[in-house]
């Protein structure tokens, strides 16, 4: 039997779709092949296995994490601020793409010690050098007086926090508060903007 490009992604897709939302062992591979429009034995024939198919989706978002965020807030071409900016822009974006991922990654991934074990080796190699890039760039800011001097992993656990948070409050409003009073890409347009505000002015010299 002869791979089809297009065939490979639709089950890839649809696979995506069911782990996120029931994780490796609710994820059942009859309904991944009826959503993707294939036979159950050409699912397998792609994807051997329910564990090798989700161990490629894993991989997959590892690999978007590492380049969306870490990459960027390592990236010694941009002055610091910018680096900042576009490596919140880069991870809060992401989120917005993937919005069941938080809740997938703490219920099946940090549940999971397998997986978060794979998780932990991804991004523990690029994570450990960037972190210690960003807080060398940094302490050479606060030297030179350009900034206040902070620690790296705490603004890096910042970042995530104020973003993650976006997405929950923009989910609790919907459901508690009675939103959307705007459009989803205006909500999030604003928060994005207010998120990036709020790390650079703990940032700037304070007078």
């Amino acid at each position: 039997m002869t791979r089809n490009g297009s065939t490979e992604e639709a089950i890839f897709r649809a696979a995506e779709k069911e782990f996120m939302e029931k994780g490796l062992e609710g994820a059942r591979t009859v309904k991944i092949a009826r959503n993707a429009g294939v036979t159950h034995s050409m699912l397998h024939y792609y994807f051997r296995t329910k564990e090798q198919l989700f161990n490629k989706i894993m991989q997959d978002k590892f690999r978007l994490i590492v380049e969306s965020v870490l990459k960027v807030l390592g990236d010694e071409s941009l002055p610091l601020l910018e680096r900042i900016r576009q490596g919140m822009t880069d991870h809060f974006d992401f989120l917005v793409r993937n919005p069941e991922l938080p809740r997938f990654m703490i219920n099946h991934v940090l549940g999971n010690p397998e997986v978060y074990a794979a998780f932990q080796a991804e991004m523990g190699v690029n994570g450990k050098g960037i972190i210690l890039n960003l807080q060398s760039a940094i302490d050479k800011a606060a030297e030179q007086g350009e900034i206040e001097s902070v620690d790296a992993r705490s603004l890096a656990m910042d970042i995530m926090a104020l973003n993650l948070f976006s997405l929950l409050a923009y989910q609790m409003g919907q459901h508690v508060l009675g939103y959307p009073v705007m459009s989803r890409e205006e909500f999030f347009r604003i928060r994005k903007e207010e998120n990036i505000e709020t790390i650079i002015k703990r940032l700037r010299i304070r007078l």
